[in-house]
C-alpha cells in the first residue's frame, strides 16, 4: 500500500482525535460550540433558577408567618380581613353588582372599609337609587 494514501486518512484520525479529545472547541483555530458546555451552561441556569425559587418560597414562608403572628385575636377578623382584601381586588362592576344585592346597611359597611378610591369607584358603578339607598343607610350596630 502508498503510504502517501495512508497520511491524509491518518492525519483525518489524528484531527478527528484532537477534537474528542478537546470537547470539538478548536478545528483548525476556529471555535466550535462544545456540547458539553452548553449543556452544563444551562444545567448551572437551571439551578440558578431553581435556587432563586427555593429563596422566594422560603421569603413568602416569611411573610407568611409574619401575617398569622400578626393576626387579631377576634375569631371571624381574619376572615374579615380577607373579604376586604376580595372586595377590593375584584372587578369595579363585579363589586357593586355584590353589595347592591347586600342589605344597604351591611353594603355601606363594607364600602365603608374600602379604601376612599375604590369605594368611589364602586359607587360610580352603581345605580342612582342603589348608591343613595347604601350611603343613606344607617350605621351597623357595633361597626
Amino acid at each position: 500500500m502508498n503510504s502517501t494514501a495512508i497520511l491524509p486518512s491518518l492525519a483525518f484520525l489524528v484531527a478527528l482525535t484532537a477534537v474528542a479529545r478537546t470537547g470539538g472547541e478548536l478545528i483548525a483555530g476556529f471555535p466550535l460550540p462544545s456540547l458539553q458546555t452548553s449543556a452544563s451552561e444551562e444545567v448551572a441556569d437551571v439551578e440558578e433558577s431553581l435556587h432563586a425559587l427555593e429563596r422566594e418560597r422560603l421569603l413568602i414562608e416569611r411573610e407568611r408567618a409574619a401575617i398569622e403572628a400578626e393576626a387579631p385575636a377576634a375569631p371571624g377578623a381574619d376572615a374579615e380581613a380577607r373579604l376586604m382584601r376580595l372586595y377590593a381586588a375584584m372587578p369595579t362592576a363585579q363589586a357593586a353588582a355584590i353589595l347592591v344585592a347586600l342589605p344597604p346597611v351591611e353594603a355601606s359597611r363594607i364600602l365603608s372599609r374600602l379604601p376612599e378610591r375604590r369605594a368611589s369607584a364602586v359607587l360610580g358603578e352603581m345605580e342612582t337609587p342603589q348608591a343613595v339607598a347604601i350611603l343613606s343607610a344607617p350605621e351597623a350596630p357595633g361597626s
